[in-house]
């Protein structure tokens, strides 16, 4: 994969070299390479998720409330059986509310908070690492390049100093 990726930038530095023709220093090209990059993108994306997900751990913590209300009501006619009268269903209504508060869940839940806090950082140095890493091909990808550039000049002179020779 990292060759694939390398080739990958390559070609997009070199795209925007020859489409825009614009020549680019190495830090302009270490930053347009980390800024393009899928990867490092769904790793913002990770870093976020685990954003939420120590938001969640700590909303663990609050108590939990419900309210709720159930009515039925039946459509037509029955009898009375005390009065022995027909009479029509009336609406019931029930309200409720509930609410719960777990005292002690054996720390899970400073547990997960601790896991959350953990899976945040964990997802900030992966994406760190990868940073690094694009950094890294991409520079080396550049330095190649200048080598190559130097490796055509020194030929260059060769075949110069070979004709003249001849």
């Amino acid at each position: 994969m990292p060759k694939r990726l390398l080739t990958i930038l390559l070609l997009a530095c070199g795209w925007t070299v020859t489409h825009a023709q614009l020549k680019l220093s190495l830090p302009q090209c270490l930053e347009l390479g980390v800024e393009n990059n899928l990867t490092v993108r769904q790793g913002m994306n990770n870093i976020d998720i685990s954003e939420i997900g120590l938001i969640q751990r700590k909303f663990d913590f609050l108590p939990s409330a419900n309210i709720g209300i159930s009515a039925t009501r039946n459509i037509g006619q029955t009898i009375d059986n005390f009065t022995q009268q027909i009479a029509t269903s009336p609406t019931t209504g029930s309200p409720g509310f509930q609410s719960s508060l777990i005292l002690f869940g054996g720390l899970s839940k400073w547990n997960a908070l601790d896991m959350a806090k953990y899976n945040l950082s964990a997802a900030r140095y992966s994406v760190n690492d990868l940073k690094n890493d694009i950094r890294l091909h991409v520079a080396s990808a550049f330095f190649t390049a200048i080598f190559n550039l130097a490796a055509i000049g020194i030929s260059e002179l060769q075949v110069e100093l070979l004709t003249k020779q001849v």
